[in-house]
């Protein structure tokens, strides 16, 4: 499947990068606790009328904003390498691979180790800070992979 990007090179996607979920769990569990939990007071909520319903919204949209808010941030953040550079979404900020002079990766926390994901930090010339690739599988391979589609 050869799929292109409207730039002006005209380039091809070799990979696409998408994150995994399991750091977003803990912030997706919280959410749900934080919605479910009002409705085991739905009755004592709703015995104050109005006033009560009122409450209860106050504590239940909330939650279903910080739930939604992470949600979207997972499902929107992917990077995608392509022929001659690297695409971040949904910031829609590249770099071109022959700016690149170091690649390297780290993962941190018992669950990285676990679950063998980890950011990849991509050095750029010109720039202090690295790029970093966030919360993805397998960071050395990818990194091999970066290192040897920059040289």
């Amino acid at each position: 499947m050869n799929k292109t990007i409207d730039t002006q090179l005209k380039q091809s996607i070799l990979v696409e990068l998408r994150p995994t979920i399991i750091p977003f769990l803990p912030r997706l569990a919280l959410s749900f606790l934080w919605m479910v939990i009002p409705f085991f007071f739905i009755f004592l909520f709703l015995s104050f009328g109005w006033f009560g319903g009122v409450i209860f919204l106050l504590i239940w949209f909330p939650g279903a904003f910080f739930g939604l808010k992470t949600w979207l941030f997972w499902k929107r953040l992917s990077y995608s390498l392509l022929d001659h550079s690297i695409i971040f979404f949904p910031e829609n900020k590249s770099i071109l691979f022959q700016d690149i002079y170091h690649v390297s990766f780290s993962l941190k926390g018992w669950l990285a180790y676990l679950f063998c994901y980890g950011t990849v930090h991509v050095f750029v010339k010109g720039d202090p800070k690295p790029r970093n690739l966030l919360f993805l599988r397998h960071p050395s391979r990818i990194q091999s992979l970066l290192k040897d589609i920059c040289e």
